[in-house]
């Protein structure tokens, strides 16, 4: 018996607080496997859209190297272009 079953059964005893049921809900084995399988939901929710957050924050570092080496690249050709008019010019 988890101790909300054994709270609850006390409390039933004395008079201080009512229950549903005439056994405690926290006793029943097919409560505690509703409990288990939500929180196990619960968890596999989690844990999902952690994956997912993560694989967006993947696509965003991916898509920023995307953009700086586009950004270098572009600063190259135009280093580039300099370099081969400066020699043209001097040649």
């Amino acid at each position: 018996m988890q101790r909300g079953a054994v709270a609850q059964l006390g409390a039933r005893l004395h008079g201080m607080q009512e229950v549903v049921g005439s056994t405690p809900i926290g006793s029943t084995r097919k409560a505690r496997l509703k409990a288990l399988l939500f929180l196990l939901f619960v968890e596999q929710k989690t844990i999902m859209y952690n994956s997912l957050l993560t694989c967006v924050k993947f696509k965003n570092l991916l898509n920023l190297c995307v953009n700086v080496t586009r950004y270098f690249k572009k600063k190259l050709n135009l280093t580039l272009e300099v370099l081969v008019r400066t020699y043209e010019l001097s040649g």
